[in-house]
């Protein structure tokens, strides 16, 4: 219940009944549920920590010991693992089950839950949905074997996905797949559990398709991977709302929803990408003017711009420079730009642009200035117009390209040109300047001199290719025409995703906490191994844990995370954040009966004073650090910024927010 004073402090109260239940209980319980159906969601629900784990296959098997028991030790209490039937039917009726036996034996004696997949059909027996026969022997033999040891079961993985279906998704041929293995499933014990493959997002319309086409008797648990998503977000909580009253609407309201899958890579480490790109940013620069030694690099940092730079990308712009500092403008800024004084203009790395600005870039180029473009097509969407949901409407006519001079092909485009590049090369001039990692940034997007004119140079520095086509990555664009600066571009896609280990700790904690607050019993967090074979592609770097079994910082807020809130620990009130949505503020009861609080703001930091009532018994950051506060009258001062602070033990917070807001804004949090 949520009071509002009207005096000129702006003061909201939360008051909380302490009740025990478990969150599948209040948020997924209804009159059409049944009791096996809310005991097999509640025994789930005694860990809500899970996380996937290749433990059957290549190197993961090898190491599935240790994978195991860092779970365990992390207070891991769920790992998600393939079963795949090419693996255990290499032939018709020849069965293998070393792999997967030894697993459930490991599993078995570090107390850690498995969710089995069934997926991935031999070729003999591909698609799935056509060989329903041989589907259904693969089902019987491999649940048949383990109905003892595992209770649930879920049917293949993001089905509604191009490359993990059969091009097109199709929802009818999917439920016929699901029936099928429910079918058999319940024959072999009625209360096994099926879980519908982790849908890709949160599909609504593909769900809906599913229930027409019969799926809804066939699953006992809803499944998602909002990966797309921010589960912190309120647009998060609005189609999970909508995914409810979808299910709500076929009589499903009573079956708990999981996600088997989110998470957050790390790759395109800061050090290897600054490394690769500053060689060839130095190298441009010579190129367009060799006499010129100091360039003052600008980050065009604008909001308007897609949301401008970005943490990561920043990181990378200023290791990329040093020791320089660049500054940042916004777009309003271009005009009275010098070229003379500020030469260097640093784009975001996006194929985005703000159209309506595009003629202030267009004059600063015409009056000398250099820019660089960092990410595929430079000024191929308007972000005006850009939806992540809906590219295609916000392309732009290749005018604007014409009018920088930029030339490009790809595989849409023109035949021959590859999807994705194997090696890269430096151009003759930049060998000494292009340091290679040894893996290197795949090329989709090429860049040419078809739209050059008069005296013009392009000069290639990077060359990406495979067996037959080889393409320019990266170039100069060095104008003697009626543009006189330069362009540096490099068409290479994605080189500053993902985020810092760093952050990857800070969001793990936050992510399991939201999901938990909107209901869900249990996420598995993607993935538990990092392979780390590749600095630049996004799959090898979503683990906890590094390639040489090294603790990723997010290990450790896993672990804290487990420890501040137990398996058994119980949502004390749904009402977690302010108004504002400037504080986080999730709280719940731990099974010794204390309360307990993660406080974090989603972005930047402020001081806040706090008031308690009763006992703090701890408090700590996001990696388990401890942190002292000095209680003055019954009063202390916290920082609280996007690093979550665990609070253990006390009834009551009050927090004033008072440094840099008049009026002060004032919270009071209770527990009774």
């Amino acid at each position: 219940m949520v009071f509002y004073d009207t005096t000129s402090r702006l003061t909201w109260c939360v008051f909380v009944s302490i009740l025990v239940l478990f969150p599948t209980v209040v948020l997924h319980s209804s009159a059409n549920s049944n009791e096996d159906q809310q005991s097999q969601d509640d025994e789930a629900a005694t860990s809500p920590y899970g996380i996937c784990a290749h433990l059957t296959w290549g190197d993961d098997y090898d190491d599935a010991e240790f994978q195991l028991q860092q779970m365990k030790s992390a207070g891991i209490g769920w790992a998600r693992v393939d079963f795949p039937w090419k693996h255990m039917e290499t032939q018709k009726g020849e069965w293998t089950y070393d792999r997967s036996d030894n697993v459930l034996e490991l599993s078995g004696s570090l107390d850690v839950n498995i969710l089995p997949i069934l997926i991935a059909e031999p070729a003999w027996a591909s698609p799935a949905y056509q060989h329903l026969d041989d589907w259904r022997s693969y089902v019987q033999n491999v649940v048949g074997r383990y109905k003892n040891k595992l209770r649930y079961w879920e049917i293949w993985n993001e089905q509604n996905g191009p490359h993990t279906w059969y091009g097109e998704p199709n929802a009818a041929q999917y439920a016929r797949l699901l029936e099928a293995a429910y079918e058999e499933i319940k024959k072999i014990d009625k209360d096994l559990v099926v879980v519908i493959g982790g849908h890709s997002g949160i599909p609504t319309e593909y769900i809906e398709a599913l229930y027409a086409a019969g799926a809804g008797s066939f699953f006992d648990v809803m499944n998602v991977h909002p990966y797309q998503i921010d589960p912190e977000s309120y647009q998060f909580r609005e189609q999970l709302d909508e995914l409810k009253n979808l299910m709500g609407q076929h009589g499903d309201d009573g079956k708990p929803i999981w996600i088997t899958e989110y998470g957050i890579s790390t790759q395109n480490s800061v050090p290897k990408v600054s490394e690769l790109l500053s060689g060839v940013v130095s190298g441009g620069l010579a190129a367009i003017d060799s006499q010129r030694e100091d360039w003052s690099p600008l980050l065009l940092d604008d909001p308007n711009y897609l949301g401008g730079f970005g943490y990561k990308a920043e990181a990378i712009a200023m290791n990329m420079f040093k020791p320089m500092s660049p500054e940042k403008i916004k777009l309003e800024d271009l005009k009275a730009l010098e070229p003379s004084k500020n030469g260097l203009i640093v784009l975001p790395p996006t194929e985005t642009f703000p159209i309506n600005y595009f003629d202030d870039i267009e004059r600063y180029v015409q009056r000398g200035g250099v820019l660089m473009f960092w990410d595929g097509v430079p000024l191929y969407y308007d972000a005006t117009k850009y939806s992540r949901d809906n590219p295609l409407n916000s392309i732009v006519s290749t005018s604007y390209r014409e009018r920088l001079h930029v030339g490009w092909e790809a595989y849409w485009t023109k035949d021959g040109v590859p999807t994705s590049s194997t090696s890269n090369s430096p151009g003759r001039s930049w060998t000494a300047d292009i340091d290679f990692p040894e893996k290197t940034p795949k090329a989709s997007r090429f860049l040419n001199s078809g739209a050059i004119k008069d005296n013009d140079e392009f000069l290639p520095i990077i060359y990406s290719s495979n067996d037959s086509y080889q393409g320019v990555s990266a170039a100069v664009y060095k104008f003697d025409s009626e543009l006189k600066g330069g362009l540096i571009v490099l068409s290479f896609i994605g080189v500053t995703w993902g985020e810092t280990e760093e952050r990857q700790a800070q969001r793990l904690p936050r992510k399991y906490l939201s999901t938990l607050q909107a209901g869900i019993s249990l996420m598995f967090w993607y993935e538990f191994l990092a392979h780390e074979w590749d600095p630049f592609h996004n799959e090898d770097h979503f683990g906890i844990v590094g390639r040489e079994h090294n603790h990723k910082p997010a290990f450790t807020a896993m672990a804290t995370l487990t420890q501040a809130r137990p398996p058994g620990s119980s949502v004390v009130e749904e009402f977690w954040r302010s108004d504002s949505g400037d504080l986080y503020h999730p709280q719940w009861k731990r099974p010794d009966g204390n309360l307990a609080w993660a406080i974090w703001k989603p972005e930047g930091e402020q001081t806040y004073s706090i008031r308690v009532k009763g006992d703090i018994h701890d408090t700590f950051d996001y990696l388990g650090n401890q942190i002292p506060i000095s209680m003055n009258n019954g009063e202390a001062t916290l920082v609280f910024s996007e690093s979550i602070v665990y609070i253990i033990g006390p009834e009551e917070i009050e927090f004033t927010k008072t440094i840099g807001v008049n009026p002060p804004e004032n919270l009071r949090i209770t527990g009774n």
